[in-house]
């Protein structure tokens, strides 16, 4: 399993960031989310309600070392910023987290794992 690295800091920054493409937009594609106030997390389900989508917390890995586990470790919805545009058209929320540049055809996934994590962040195997 791959694991993205770095201090404290920066792996609650970066979930932050990731959680922004990453669990509202399948959240909003399978049409089932909510907002946890006080785990601070959007919590949604596939269309059979078997997995919950939240914040991870950053795990210590010795070393004021911390990590993430690598979003392409983790299975979304394939379905690109283009055809989310399309699905959900009054959708302003949703329209607001569709990064501005030629991405529309990226999904949020593709989007987080080439342009947010790209190679600034050290990423191991576990």
């Amino acid at each position: 399993m791959q694991f993205v690295t770095g201090t404290l800091q920066e792996m609650t920054d970066l979930e932050h960031q990731i959680f922004v493409f990453g669990a509202p937009f399948r959240a909003t594609f399978f049409g089932n989310a909510t907002w946890d106030e006080e785990n601070f997390s959007m919590i949604g389900s596939n269309p059979n309600g078997a997995k919950t989508i939240k914040l991870q917390e950053p795990m210590s890995l010795g070393n004021d070392v911390y990590g993430i586990v690598h979003i392409d470790e983790i299975a979304f919805a394939p379905t690109t910023f283009a055809e989310y545009a399309s699905l959900y058209p009054d959708d302003e929320v949703l329209l607001s987290r569709i990064p501005e540049g030629d991405y529309d055809d990226y999904t949020p996934q593709q989007y987080v794992s080439e342009v947010i994590i790209g190679a600034n962040y050290s990423i191991i195997n576990v």
